[in-house]
């Protein structure tokens, strides 16, 4: 099935409005670089005065059209090939939630290891998800060197192929690099099969800043050996850019440019064009708060990629289904699916992740995982189209059943009944007559079952005992220096 693209956010003539003020911002403005060592290297791309780089449009021209040479062998979540040819839905865990759901007890919760341990087991144990990362981050113990507590968690439970997490927090470089190290062995901690899953990242602060605090984090791991790259900007219109959404794009797509020279330089080759182009973050003026999955973003996600079809660098989507509702509920399941069909029904790939609610994906919930993949999988279905042919075709059954006969029985409905009806798993089709209103949710109730199941069935381990010591003595050596 071919997807045409119904809407259009942005024309070409837009873009190369946006694009030329993007340029301008860059030549006029710059950037203020908050760390002398990055801004020795930065001034490659332009003029320097008082710490302010302002970039020349030659320059960035040609770093545009290095990125645009290059793409092609960048490392992404999943392989390139996927995002050019948008057909499914890739299915991984959400990212780092310091709040988890207890729905036996009905409360919100600080995440603990043990919320960690079982989400990398179920991770681990279905096959339909393809990228795994810590879906809770432990707020317990020292929280300083919580990201090695989270590695171990991740490496011990979950198959090297799914892996994937980006750690970039104060003083654990060098615990990192020893951890791949017992884990990988001395030559390959850094090789491309571990770099392209543990890459660590920053980002442009926005407005116009790479501020002193990220550009230490991010040369402490270079230093260690690391590739580090710089991950879009974090323009939040009416706050940190303009309100207007074009004045919005043409800033975030300067602090765009900004992060491809900085990873031309820190990457090591690893990744120059960033795989995020999603929508931007929107502040409900209301209250404050931060909101993530409603129409505002979902066009600045589309018109984000548009910017980058113009540009000619890969339209990819690494974040979708996402709801600002921090349960499980109708407002919560109707925001993941328009916020899901939007990225598909403008062509743009996505990579779905499933286990989260609420604001900046801040809740994790095991049980969301299999209701989030039961919407995907529904996508899915309806994006495999009709296949015709002439088994589907069926001319010969036809005549074999005749007028006025039975289709149930026959061997071709129990061929391919299965291939051709969608047949949910744990969302029910019940009677009304049968249906018990105000009881329990069932469809929650059946998640909770799968969870209960998965977890009594499956116990991962691909470390050994002695790489479990040995990576607890390195995070004790970590802990006694943040003490």
């Amino acid at each position: 099935m071919k997807i045409r693209r119904g809407l259009e956010v942005l024309n070409k003539q837009d873009c190369e409005k946006i694009y030329s003020n993007a340029l301008n911002i860059l030549e006029e403005i710059g950037v203020r670089v908050e760390d002398v060592r990055v801004l020795k290297e930065m001034k490659r791309y332009g003029n320097v005065n008082d710490n302010i780089i302002r970039f020349s449009r030659r320059k960035i021209e040609k770093v545009l059209e290095n990125a645009r040479n290059e793409y092609k062998n960048n490392i992404t979540l999943v392989d390139i090939e996927n995002y050019r040819k948008p057909a499914k839905i890739i299915k991984g865990l959400g990212y780092s939630t310091t709040q988890a759901i207890d729905i036996d007890n009905h409360l919100i919760r600080s995440a603990t290891k043990k919320d960690l341990d079982e989400a990398c087991i179920i991770g681990d144990f279905l096959d339909e998800i393809k990228i795994v990362p810590p879906l809770f981050f432990p707020q317990e113990g020292n929280l300083k060197i919580y990201p090695l507590d989270a590695l171990k968690i991740l490496l011990k439970r979950v198959a090297l192929e799914k892996c994937h997490y980006s750690i970039c927090e104060e003083g654990l470089a060098v615990s990192l690099r020893e951890i791949f190290t017992i884990v990988y062995g001395n030559s390959k901690p850094l090789d491309e099969t571990i770099s392209k899953r543990f890459i660590p990242h920053r980002f442009v602060m926005s407005p116009l800043r790479l501020d002193e605090e990220s550009m230490r984090l991010a040369l402490e791991y270079y230093d260690a050996g690391f590739p580090v790259v710089l991950l879009s900007s974090m323009v939040m219109p009416g706050a940190s850019g303009p309100v207007t959404l074009a004045g919005a794009y043409s800033l975030g797509l300067a602090e765009k440019i900004v992060c491809m020279c900085f990873n031309e330089i820190y990457s090591r080759g690893r990744m120059q064009v960033t795989p995020g182009n999603g929508g931007y973050t929107f502040i409900d003026q209301r209250n404050g708060t931060n909101c993530y999955s409603g129409p505002d973003s979902l066009l600045s996600m589309i018109a984000n990629a548009e910017i980058n079809n113009y540009l000619d660098f890969p339209v990819m989507q690494v974040g979708s289904n996402k709801t600002d509702f921090c349960i499980p509920n109708f407002q919560a399941g109707a925001e993941k699916m328009m916020h899901t069909l939007a990225y598909v029904f403008t062509g743009i790939s996505v990579y779905s992740q499933v286990g989260t609610l609420g604001p900046g994906n801040l809740t994790g919930s095991l049980e969301q995982i299999f209701m989030d993949l039961e919407m995907v999988n529904m996508i899915n279905f309806f994006l495999e189209g009709l296949n015709v042919n002439e088994e589907t075709l069926a001319f010969n059954i036809i005549k074999e059943v005749g007028i006025g006969g039975d289709y149930m029985a026959t061997e071709h409905t129990v061929e391919h009944f299965k291939n051709s009806l969608w047949l949910p798993d744990i969302f029910r089709r019940i009677n009304p007559i049968a249906c018990e209103y105000g009881k329990k949710d069932l469809v929650i109730e059946s998640a909770r079952e799968k969870v209960k199941k998965v977890l009594s069935s499956h116990d991962p381990c691909y470390l050994s005992k002695e790489q479990e010591n040995e990576i607890s003595n390195v995070i004790k050596r970590a802990e006694s220096i943040f003490a």
